[in-house]
């Protein structure tokens, strides 16, 4: 069992042994295995905390405190951090983030894909978990997060399609020079008024308009804040897609880090070596570079992400209409990008409804895209995975 210290303001010393102070701790525990992030081996001992912050790690057994707390048996670790979340509606719904506390998590990064803000000229709408999105700002967003309080420290990326949404609603077609002058002042004033950086989440491949991107990563970076790639790839156009991001960290002069370094597709299993590669050798000419993997084979987002962008294109009533239109089926069946993406994804054995809204799809909840057309007597698994797309409007997630 772990026991995570949610209140590591300074940081834990990497010297254990060295940091005792004299006695007289608001909070005091003993006698855990300290593990102390630095990937130094565990300790035993004690760790004493006052006014918010650890002062002493050591043995400290004449000290006393107001509390005392008995870690024998358990590991005290810092609070961990989840790289990658979309907690800001969450934390609005159940602040007291009890699913994260209680893994040893005290710092979520929110913003990917969409970021709370900003929101000028949008309507106020019902985010996940049912919040009203009536703000505008990141400091409107943060407002409301310390109004009704939450358990956790939270951070926040603004997203350059969050971004574009603003300037462009979702028209798909280059941005004017006005209009990149406006997204480059909706990401100034998101930096000041607290965001982290600037993320990204694009289909397979990467930017359609990755002059955009620059530029707008050159105002972070003027922030001293980071640049974040969610790959859409993770497959067939890694490489290219992790160019990119090289070149984001040579053109903006920034940090850049990658979600997820992982390989999808069976036909691509085998190949980390060459993006692994990839980036080393980047950093080797002092670009700051990093990448995460989370330790499972699955992973969960909306099947829309499998669709060509054509599909997609106009928002998601369109989507619908498209996904309803029997003459566009064949066009999107035998589309190249959709085979690709489909697959990357893991075919129709490995894609597994998951979410759905309407009592009629969601009996399908558990089941592999090839596991339902088998059911239904469907002999391709992809007109089921178009119908049910368009019996849900398009939002299915699994």
């Amino acid at each position: 069992m772990v026991l995570t210290l949610a209140c590591l303001t300074g940081g834990v010393p990497a010297r254990l042994q060295a940091q005792v102070e004299p006695s007289g701790y608001d909070l005091l525990i003993r006698g855990g295995r300290v593990v102390d992030g630095t990937g130094n081996p565990w300790v035993y001992a004690d760790v004493g905390i006052r006014d918010g912050r650890i002062v002493s790690v050591g043995q400290l057994a004449g000290a006393d405190a107001t509390r005392v707390v008995d870690a024998t048996g358990l590991v005290v670790a810092p609070g961990f951090i989840d790289l990658h979340t979309h907690s800001d509606s969450q934390l609005l719904a159940d602040g007291t983030a009890q699913s994260k506390i209680r893994q040893g998590v005290t710092l979520d990064i929110a913003g990917e894909s969409s970021s709370p803000g900003p929101r000028d000229g949008m309507p106020a709408s019902s985010g996940r978990g049912g919040i009203r999105q009536d703000w505008t700002t990141f400091t409107g967003y943060f407002e409301r997060v310390r109004s009704q309080g939450i358990s956790m420290n939270l951070i926040t990326h603004v997203s350059y399609h969050q971004v574009r949404r603003v300037v462009k609603g979702f028209d798909e077609s280059p941005a004017t020079p006005a209009e990149l002058d406006r997204m480059k002042q909706l990401t100034a004033r998101s930096m000041e008024e607290g965001a982290w950086g600037l993320v990204t989440r694009f289909g397979s491949g990467g930017p359609q308009h990755p002059e955009e991107v620059v530029e707008l990563a050159k105002v972070v970076s003027s922030y001293s804040g980071n640049y974040t790639s969610h790959h859409g790839s993770e497959g067939y156009e890694q490489e290219k897609e992790i160019d990119f991001a090289i070149r984001v960290a040579e053109e903006a002069q920034m940090p850049v880090h990658l979600f997820h370094f992982k390989v999808r597709a069976r036909d691509n299993w085998g190949t980390i070596g060459r993006f692994v590669a990839q980036v080393e050798e980047a950093r080797s000419r002092g670009l700051d570079i990093t990448a995460n993997q989370y330790p499972y084979t699955a992973m969960f987002h909306g099947w829309s992400s499998f669709f060509p962008l054509w599909v997609r294109e106009g928002g998601p009533d369109q989507f619908a209409a498209r996904l309803r239109d029997e003459s566009l089926r064949e066009r999107i069946k035998t589309d190249p990008d959709f085979i690709a993406w489909a697959d990357e994804h893991g075919w129709w054995e490995g894609i597994v409804l998951a979410r759905a809204s309407s009592p009629e799809v969601r009996q399908y909840e558990g089941m592999s895209l090839a596991e339902i057309a088998s059911s239904l007597g469907v002999p391709d698994p992809a007109d089921v995975a178009i119908d049910l797309m368009a019996q849900e409007g398009g939002s299915i997630s699994g």
